[in-house]
């Protein structure tokens, strides 16, 4: 079943960016976050950015490239070899 409530997919990514958030975890998404929504995160107050199993900034660059580089100096970029630690401790 289908919520009669549920947004476009459109709507939900052009309100989801400026809601007031202080950690993001884009867990294990792929090549997913631009420029322009790290200025919105920034915009909304984010300090912590998790990133997840995958490399989470959009661009080419194996591990950060300019978009990563430019989060990194506006609030908390934890990468995901310290992000997912915990993870493999408990797997241990």
């Amino acid at each position: 079943m289908i919520s009669d409530d549920l947004l476009p997919f459109d709507i939900v990514n052009k309100k989801v960016w400026d809601l007031d958030f202080e950690i993001f975890i884009p867990a294990a998404a792929s090549r997913l976050i631009t420029r322009d929504q790290v200025d919105r995160m920034i915009a909304a107050k984010l300090e912590v950015f998790s990133c997840g199993a995958n490399v989470p900034f959009s661009d080419p660059e194996i591990f950060f490239g300019p978009t990563g580089l430019y989060a990194d100096e506006k609030f908390s970029v934890i990468p995901d070899f310290i992000a997912n630690c915990g993870m493999a401790k408990v797997f241990a």
